[in-house]
């Protein structure tokens, strides 16, 4: 390993060190001096009283304003019960009582919520270059692409930046056709000047001028690389075909940590300027409003979010990946079973590749990287494949698609176990992109991930899953409709950590019936459940053996 590789693994072990003791010392890091602000409806432009109160508190504690930037309009697109909102990222000197400021601030009339910028962080544990090609498919076999596959599908990669003169990547990366590069000016009206192949959200909040998302670093790279899997490069690795386009949207500096306030803004940019997919292969364990609306606004316009879940061994939460509105990958080693580092949990969806995965790197070189940062855009790569099919398909149809055709890892462990179905350290198991894309066509012939065929019977599926009221006081009504063939349904309610806490079953022999079942809020002994979040997963088992599984939150509160 040369000392610039060798330099790269030691600073990542050091920044997840001390990622690892901050949180068990149960101390969030976020940023120094700096308060998130949402205003509401256009109140900067109003300059109403509420909002010089704002400004009287800014100039009290010798604050600025770092950056402003509308949640609506052409820039943000979003509108919030019929009114434009704002977020402000204000800083102060960090030797100042940021919770005293943030109180304040919090009781003017025009202020939605204030609250620290958390950081994020990087869940890759290790880079070392490395020059052999080791090809990497989408299941137990390689496939190639049949019917429609021309539709552009547009990935972004919210990371470090992406080094689009790469070889295996440039073919590939996004153009905003509307703007003219490097001429410093916004010419599509879109809030952002010179994002002619993405934005950088992080330099350009910081600075003032730097708008190129090019890689400092080598982790976004190396994400998009997996991502493509461009077929057309012998060097490259094989498999996503040349529609997809990678977006990149840089918000990570050149160690790997950013803010959630840049990481919301980068959301946002993604969704409005037509990505399908994020790929997000990072996190942290606390959060903020400001990332989860983002998140929910993704999820709403349609998107698919993929999140990494954490390096650490862990089954404490890591945001935006414990998000409902995500998919939440694990990472799997090279024998299928879950990886050593790879977070588990009730979240958790579903699992991938994420040990010594190989992919382009910086300067047209390549690296093998570890973590469920990897397994994150191995999943990204399969869902673009088949978006490239059909674009069509609904975000939720296609999930349900892949869950059900995902390769079961019955021993996630290695301990003897038998966890068939969705478990919280696999989800619902290691992604089959093969299975996935075969059952899209309806093909009746798909593969397990040892090539041998197995039979697709008739889709199964669910629509309309909800429970109601949520949050729920002495009981919760779970409601379906079941979509194929009659089926044996069962309802496994469980506690954020994984414990199951429920089963209830229910027949379901008619087609185009909307299914109800009550539930008292309590668990197997006929106790009390005690308030919080919980996991409900409801599997259809039909007789051909034909399987559909829905997951969702609820929460309790007496």
């Amino acid at each position: 390993m040369n000392n610039r590789c060798f330099l790269y693994a030691l600073s990542l072990v050091l920044l997840f060190a001390s990622m690892a003791q901050a949180a068990e010392k149960n101390q969030p890091e976020y940023a120094p001096g700096q308060i998130i602000v949402k205003m509401k409806s256009q109140v900067f432009a109003k300059k109403t009283a509420s909002v010089s109160s704002i400004f009287d508190i800014i100039d009290k504690y010798k604050g600025k304003i770092v950056t402003k930037q509308q949640v609506s309009s052409a820039r943000i697109d979003r509108m919030t019960a019929g009114t434009q909102e704002e977020l402000c990222l204000l800083e102060f000197s960090a030797d100042n009582d940021l919770q005293k400021i943030r109180d304040e601030i919090s009781k003017a009339d025009s202020v939605v919520y204030a609250e620290p910028n958390y950081y994020v962080y990087l869940d890759s544990m290790s880079i070392y270059k490395c020059a052999e090609e080791v090809p990497v498919t989408l299941g137990g076999q390689k496939i190639t692409a049949s019917g429609n596959t021309q539709n552009e599908v547009i990935v972004a990669v919210l990371d470090t930046g992406v080094d689009y003169t790469h070889n295996d990547l440039k073919s590939n990366v996004w153009i905003n056709k509307n703007e003219i590069p490097n001429n410093s000016i916004d010419d599509d009206v879109n809030g952002y000047v010179d994002d002619y192949n993405g934005y950088d959200f992080y330099n350009y909040t910081r600075s003032g001028g730097d708008h190129n998302p090019l890689d400092e670093y080598g982790h976004g790279t190396h994400v998009s690389g997996i991502v493509l899997r461009t077929a057309d490069n012998a060097i490259a690795i094989t498999g996503t075909p040349s529609n997809v386009r990678i977006m990149p949207v840089k918000f990570l500096d050149s160690q790997g940590r950013g803010m959630q306030y840049d990481a919301a803004a980068a959301i946002y940019y993604a969704v409005n300027n037509g990505a399908k997919l994020i790929n997000c292969s990072w996190g942290y364990f606390s959060t903020t409003k400001t990332l989860y609306e983002a998140v929910k606004y993704a999820y709403e316009k349609g998107v698919f979010v993929v999140t990494s879940s954490g390096n650490n061994n862990w089954d404490t939460e890591q945001f935006p990946a414990a998000f409902s509105e995500v998919i939440a990958v694990g990472a799997v080693d090279n024998n299928s079973r879950r990886a050593y580092f790879s977070n588990y949990g009730p979240y958790l969806d579903i699992a991938a590749p994420g040990v010594d995965i190989y992919s382009a790197f910086p300067g047209n070189s390549y690296a093998r990287m570890t973590g469920t940062s990897q397994a994150a855009p191995y999943v990204c790569g399969i869902i673009s494949t088949l978006l490239g099919n059909n674009p069509q398909v609904d975000r939720d149809s296609l999930l349900t698609l892949i869950y059900q055709n995902a390769t079961d890892i019955v021993d996630p462990e290695n301990n003897g176990s038998r966890l068939s179905g969705w478990d919280k350290y696999t989800g619902y198991g290691k992604i089959n992109g093969v299975n996935a894309y075969y059952a899209l066509l309806g093909n009746d012939k798909i593969y397990d991930n040892n090539n041998s065929p197995i039979n697709n019977a008739a889709p199964l599926f669910f629509e309309k899953v909800l429970n109601y009221p949520n949050p729920a006081s002495s009981m919760t009504e779970f409601g379906f409709y079941l979509g194929g063939k009659p089926a044996d349904v069962t309802i496994k309610i469980y506690d954020m950590y994984g414990k199951e806490i429920k089963t209830m079953f229910s027949v379901c022999s008619q087609l185009d019936t909307y299914y109800k079942k009550n539930w008292g809020l309590t668990d197997e002994n006929g106790d009390e459940v005690a308030n919080g979040t919980y996991i409900y997963i409801i599997t259809a088992v039909a007789l051909d053996g034909t399987k559909a599984t829905k997951k969702q939150k609820l929460s309790v509160l007496r």
